[in-house]
């Protein structure tokens, strides 16, 4: 969704832009005068949240209206849904080192595991074409 940005000001729409910036700026200052006094740092959280999550909507919105573009394929829910799964599973399993050696061993396994299924999967093409690269496989 980074990419709405570029896209907008590189196109005849840019000065929608600024409009979703003012947007942003007017939802944020609302939202945080709203919910800051009910819910304190909770509120502003929410607050922040809420405003961001409307204004990348109605880019994304706007972008797929205007130029027939979207960033989500059923890819991203595949990917997502394994990011998922893998941290329930390393959340799951105790790891009971000392704690350096404790990330250390994670953070291969989770990225060891999280590649060979996005590769068995066939879930990038991109990503498979490089590890055939790194392999040597055609």
């Amino acid at each position: 969704m980074g990419n709405n940005n570029s896209i907008l000001y590189n196109s005849k729409y840019y000065t929608s832009v600024l409009f979703f910036g003012v947007l942003l700026a007017i939802l944020a200052i609302g939202f945080n005068l709203w919910l800051i006094p009910k819910y304190g740092l909770q509120g502003a959280a929410i607050a922040s949240f809420s405003a961001f999550f409307i204004y990348n909507s109605l880019k994304l919105y706007y972008v797929k209206s205007k130029f027939g573009l979207q960033p989500f394929t059923i890819g991203t829910l595949k990917v997502f849904l394994l990011i998922v799964v893998i941290a329930i599973i390393f959340s799951i399993v105790p790891f009971s080192f000392q704690p350096i050696i404790n990330i250390g061993v994670k953070s291969i396994l989770i990225t060891t595991l999280y590649f060979y299924l996005l590769y068995k999967w066939k879930i990038s093409v991109d990503i498979n074409a490089v590890i055939h690269k790194y392999l040597g496989r055609k």
